[in-house]
This record gives structure tokens, C-alpha cells and sequence, in this order.
């Protein structure tokens, strides 16, 4: 039996939101460190990360809304 539509672009997006959070995730320590040496202070470091996935969180729903997968 085929899959719905919209469950083929759910695993899209899975797959997506893996490879985007495990390349985040390898390079959160060089960005953090980063942020770190260049402002001492950990609660910007920390600060700028949580931007970061906000904004991530941000643009999934704007293409939620936008509905730019078809038959979501």
C-alpha cells in the first residue's frame, strides 16, 4: 500500500531535522568557543546558541504555515 503525502514529507523532514541538529551539534563547540574568547563572558555564549535554535524553531514553522509541503 503507497504511502500518504504527507507522511513521505514527514520523513523528509525527519531526516532534515537529523542531519541539520547532528552538524549543529558537532559544531556548537567551536562556535560556543568562539562566542567565549571573543566576548568572555559565558552567558552571551550561551545566549547566542539559544538564538540559534530559536531562530531553527522559527523557520520550521514558517514553512509549516506556508505550507510548503504539499499535503501537509
Amino acid at each position: 500500500m503507497p504511502r500518504a503525502v504527507g507522511e513521505k514529507h514527514a520523513g523528509t523532514m525527519f531526516g532534515l531535522f537529523n542531519a541539520i541538529s547532528f552538524g549543529a551539534s558537532a559544531f556548537s563547540p567551536l562556535f560556543l568557543g568562539y562566542i567565549l574568547d571573543s566576548t568572555h563572558t559565558y552567558e552571551s555564549a550561551f545566549a547566542s546558541l539559544s538564538i540559534i535554535a530559536v531562530a531553527g524553531l522559527g523557520a520550521a514553522v514558517a514553512l509549516k504555515r506556508m505550507r510548503f509541503f504539499a499535503g501537509d
